[in-house]
């Protein structure tokens, strides 16, 4: 252990003078996190490993002599500790107004409140969160791949772990890749930019494999975004290089991937068909139909929602049976509308936005904020923006947060990049102070 936590503070992942067991073990268990959530057979078991990070969390607050001064400084991360309260405040309003409230509904969105001792603890105890998960999270994904593929375990010709349905599979796996890519320095080495390309790359195989169209559409928008981001460190040609390989890259993935080719033809085929009402029966036109359904009985109730899965008694609706076939009635009544918005929105009403702001919306708000003024050289905080936009534009075609697991995941995530964002930016703060 003494060898383990030396090395933490010879490669800075400790920023502590002196790294002791618990830093150890908060790097460890930070660091088995991806591959827990996406190989582990038993949710429990990940609920365990957050658990443990608690109870590190707790004696690491409950030992250190400072912590009134300490926290303090976390102070001015006020707004964005409000939004992870949000998720649980939009239903405290929404449950008890609409006479329908159940302890098991906050079991998910409450872990985001669970999960801020842990993040005042990675603060006291410098441990660079972001650091840590750029050293395991390549070889995390390829141990995932090479478990995933030795289970043979396929859902309809699509590569998953037995627990996890394959689309939630493969648009984490893409969003944790392209982590890799935000996580690459131009100062990087060759060796530790191909160790992390490795990573961008396994996470993009296994998206494919596990044929999830939204991590698909998650992983152009966060190309783009990356290329937006590093606008101004490159040159026009590179660019331009950057550019034609990512068109490259989508014309030789169609024509040269049955899985890519596939799944692109029955998504047009199946939008085409919803369009033109000649065929709404494909899983594109199905889902859009879902959406339909949801945006209207919104629009129905938009004040207070429905709660879960109480959708039934109104999908009797004259206008709803209009245009909705029975296995889209009882896919959104059993498992949602395959919309993490619309879900929301039928979930908790217009205080469901309340939720969104604070599991996407002020977060992103506030690592855009601090990247900006970093002068895009905030590796935590570029990885943050990449998890948030990644997941998000996932949970269009996914409840991406519908699970406890998934919940204790981003909880977890969330905790340790705002905790390091917040170092890196008081760091900052506090050599220009001296500077001056």
């Amino acid at each position: 252990m003494q060898k383990l936590s030396a090395l933490l503070q010879r490669l800075e992942i400790s920023r502590s003078s002196a790294p002791g067991v618990l830093d150890t073990s908060l790097f460890l268990l930070s660091a088995l996190l991806p591959a827990a959530y996406l190989t582990v057979r038993n949710p429990n078991l990940l609920g365990l490993l957050g658990i443990l990070i608690l109870l590190a969390s707790l004696i690491v607050l409950w030992r250190e002599k400072s912590i009134r001064k300490q926290i303090s400084e976390i102070y001015k991360l006020r707004l964005v500790l409000v939004s992870m309260a949000l998720p649980t405040i939009a239903l405290l309003i929404a449950e008890p107004l609409r006479l329908d409230f159940h302890l098991r509904d906050f079991d998910g969105p409450s872990r985001m409140l669970m999960v801020i001792p842990i993040l005042f603890a990675l603060y006291i105890r410098r441990i660079d969160f972001s650091k840590a998960i750029l050293l395991a999270l390549p070889l995390d994904l390829i141990a995932t791949l090479i478990y995933a593929i030795s289970q043979g375990y396929e859902l309809a010709g699509r590569l998953t772990v037995k627990h996890m349905n394959p689309i939630l599979w493969g648009d984490s796996a893409m969003v944790f890749g392209f982590m890799c890519l935000y996580g690459i320095r131009s100062t990087d080495s060759i060796a530790r930019k191909t160790y992390l390309l490795v990573g961008l790359v396994v996470g993009v195989f296994m998206s494919i494999l596990s044929q999830s169209r939204g991590g698909w559409v998650a992983g152009g928008v966060l190309l783009l975004l990356w290329g937006w981001l590093h606008r101004k460190t490159m040159s026009r040609r590179q660019l331009m290089a950057v550019t034609a390989g990512m068109i490259a890259t989508g014309i030789l993935l169609y024509f040269f991937s049955a899985i890519v080719h596939y799944r692109v033809d029955t998504a047009y085929r199946g939008l085409y068909g919803w369009i033109t009402g000649s065929d709404t029966q494909t899983p594109t036109g199905l889902r859009l139909t879902m959406w339909k359904i949801g945006l209207y009985l919104f629009l129905k109730h938009p004040l207070l929602g429905y709660g879960d899965h109480q959708l039934m008694p109104y999908l009797n609706d004259p206008y709803i049976r209009s245009f909705a076939d029975p296995v889209s009635i009882h896919g959104i009544q059993c498992c949602g509308p395959h919309n993490e918005i619309i879900a929301q929105l039928l979930r908790s009403g217009v205080f469901g936005i309340l939720s969104l702001a604070g599991t996407y919306f002020i977060p992103i708000y506030y690592f855009g904020k601090i990247y900006s003024e970093s002068r895009r050289t905030n590796v935590a905080a570029a990885q943050a923006i990449c998890l948030i936009i990644g997941y998000f534009v996932s949970a269009l075609t996914i409840e991406m947060l519908t699970l406890k697991v998934a919940w204790t995941f981003y909880a977890l995530f969330m905790a340790g990049l705002i905790s390091d964002v917040a170092w890196q930016r008081a760091k900052s703060s506090a050599f220009s102070m001296a500077s001056a």
